[in-house]
């Protein structure tokens, strides 16, 4: 009987310490980008999660897109980015409402090269985030002015768009 208590103890423990906040998840972005030993930790206790909500899902795919950048070899980047978007692009199937989860698709497509073909849902994402992000404002916490943000330094806005932007922050 003690035995069967300390592996159940043992295991809570473990699956406490491999749960990621997601707040860390969205703020690890930069992080996944400088640190190639941070952003296969994070990878590693991700899927160790094996993510169960959308969300979960599409920073999962978000996440492994972007382990592209710490490789050399082009088949392996290829792989994480494919990898990663399809799983993003899941999440965003399974909850197409989701501002936040079309901010990331969003933030990946205006960010890679083009050659990777991957930007075909820019205006449309642009557009139901700027139709919806307020709706959402509760839901999406401290990335509501991370968006806003995004938004106003890309490329992607017009002036009337970063206008009504403004009057959100």
């Amino acid at each position: 009987m003690r035995i069967l208590v300390v592996i159940i103890l043992l295991s809570q423990v473990v699956f406490v310490f491999s749960q990621v906040p997601l707040e860390e998840l969205r703020t690890c972005q930069q992080n996944v980008l400088d640190d190639s030993d941070y952003a296969e930790d994070l990878l590693l206790r991700i899927e160790g999660l094996n993510p169960k909500s959308n969300l979960e899902k599409g920073y999962w795919g978000l996440i492994e897109s972007m382990m592209a950048e710490h490789t050399y070899n082009p088949m392996k980047k290829l792989s994480y980015f494919n990898n990663g978007k399809s799983k993003l692009e899941g999440a965003i199937e399974a909850d197409s409402k989701s501002v936040e989860l079309r901010y990331l698709r969003l933030g990946m497509q205006v960010n890679i090269p083009s050659f990777l073909g991957y930007k075909d849902n820019i205006e449309e994402d642009k557009i139901w985030i700027l139709n919806h992000l307020n709706d959402q404002k509760n839901q999406i916490g401290t990335l509501y002015l991370k968006i806003i943000e995004f938004l106003l330094q890309s490329d992607i806005c017009t002036q009337s768009e970063k206008e009504t932007l403004e009057k959100l922050i």
